[in-house]
């Protein structure tokens, strides 16, 4: 993957380790070359499921409105609506079923990752294309492997030790009816456990992405007292995570369901990370000491 792209969100782009490849076919003196070459088998194109997030993190993944540092991996290309609906079709063969090609450019233009489109005649014609940088097709696959590695992450978190992997989510605070509220987060609690394998999850029921980490659920409204308690498999909210973190020897996996990331807040980021990092320096020596 670029740097550029990596750049951009370092907290959400970290690399796993491929699949292990399968035993190779030992050949023998009966068994022409030609005819274990046939045998290997070679690794199915990444399929992405088609929603509005994947969708956004796909063009992100492969496409910049900015100079990229590496040039020579990217075209800049001048796109029609129907193009970048055909340029995620490879990858995200349903993206048809969810939205046209004019609901894409829309989403991308709300975004505000892939700059507004403008009119080009193409062939005589006057269009309306959007402007990126492409990156070219024989980097496409190795970056978006990185990006939905789901199957690899699965692989790493079942084989590590002396490791615990803890979810995290998070609602901004709107207008929803509680009930859709409550619903919107056991499935994102459930999806946590089951597909991202935490053993352990916490949620901020009404909170906004640039809240302070440090003093994140530190007083609740009522309606986010009620809806953690309606909650089923939840371990608390941000404060019990913080406490959790100080408590364990283990190091800690964190994953975090929240389009935001863990928070909007750059700044605040770092002081929390330097929070965590002095407390597990603080239990390592009182480890060593006793």
């Amino acid at each position: 993957m670029g740097k550029q792209v990596m750049a951009r969100d370092p907290f959400t782009y970290l690399h796993y380790p491929d699949t292990p490849p399968s035993s190779p076919t030992l050949l023998t003196e009966s068994q022409p070359a030609s005819s274990a070459s046939s045998m290997c088998s070679t690794e199915d194109t990444l399929v992405i499921k088609a929603t509005k997030h994947s969708i956004l993190d796909f063009f992100n993944c492969v496409t910049t409105k900015q100079a990229p540092i590496d040039k020579d991996m990217y075209v800049y290309r001048k796109l029609a609506h129907e193009e970048l609906l055909d340029m995620a079709k490879k990858y995200i063969p349903s993206i048809s079923d969810l939205c046209t090609s004019g609901k894409l450019s829309d989403w991308l233009t709300k975004d505000g990752r892939f700059g507004r489109t403008s009119y080009t005649r193409v062939a005589g014609v006057r269009t309306r294309c959007r402007a990126l940088w492409v990156m070219k097709n024989e980097y496409q696959d190795n970056a978006l492997q990185i990006v939905f590695n789901h199957r690899s992450y699965q692989q790493t978190v079942r084989s590590s030790t002396n490791w615990i992997t803890i979810g995290y989510a998070r609602k901004s605070k709107s207008n929803e009816p509680f009930k859709t509220r409550v619903a919107l987060l056991q499935k994102m609690v459930k999806n946590l456990h089951v597909k991202s394998l935490c053993e352990k999850v916490f949620v901020s029921p009404v909170c906004t992405a640039d809240s302070p980490l440090l003093k994140r659920d530190l007083v609740l409204t009522a309606t986010a007292v009620d809806a953690v308690n309606e909650l089923r498999h939840n371990d608390g909210d941000f404060q019990d995570l913080i406490m959790f973190a100080k408590a364990t020897n283990l190091s800690i996996r964190l994953v975090v369901l929240d389009y935001a990331g863990l928070s909007s807040n750059p700044a605040d980021l770092r002081e929390f990370t330097k929070y965590e990092k002095r407390h597990v320096h603080s239990k390592s020596s009182r480890s060593n000491k006793s």
